[in-house]
């Protein structure tokens, strides 16, 4: 609740300002239209959550049946017997853990995996 009311504390000015803007721009007969462009547009953006919401809502249900679960305990019915017994067998053997020296991580600072993905980290943070 606290956060709502600092929301609206700073929201109200803005609304209010908008409209002490356009009333200052324009004169009554064109008030009324640009009045209500302003209005509908704040309610626009309500209903692309309500748009965004629905079109999630395939996806959810795709995943709820779909999504395989564990090896040991799945019953998504893409995978055979095989399959899940493969995967399982891969997990059985244990493997053995990289050796974290200073020549191995000079080695993963300095490759050009590791720089591409600092570029492109940096970049989708930008934007």
């Amino acid at each position: 609740m606290a956060i709502r009311f600092f929301q609206v504390m700073a929201e109200s000015p803005t609304f209010v300002g908008t409209h002490y803007i356009l009333r200052s721009w324009y004169n009554s007969k064109e008030l009324g239209k640009r009045r209500g462009i302003f209005t509908a547009s704040g309610l626009a953006g309500t209903i692309l959550f309500v748009v965004d919401g629905l079109s999630t809502l395939p996806i959810a249900i795709y995943g709820f049946f779909l999504f395989p679960d564990t090896p040991q305990i799945t019953r998504a019915p893409y995978l055979n017997t095989h399959e899940r017994s493969l995967v399982i067998s891969c997990f059985q053997s244990p493997s053995t853990p990289l050796p974290r020296t200073l020549f191995f991580l000079r080695k993963m600072l300095t490759s050009w995996q590791w720089c591409g993905f600092v570029i492109l980290w940096v970049i989708a943070g930008e934007t």
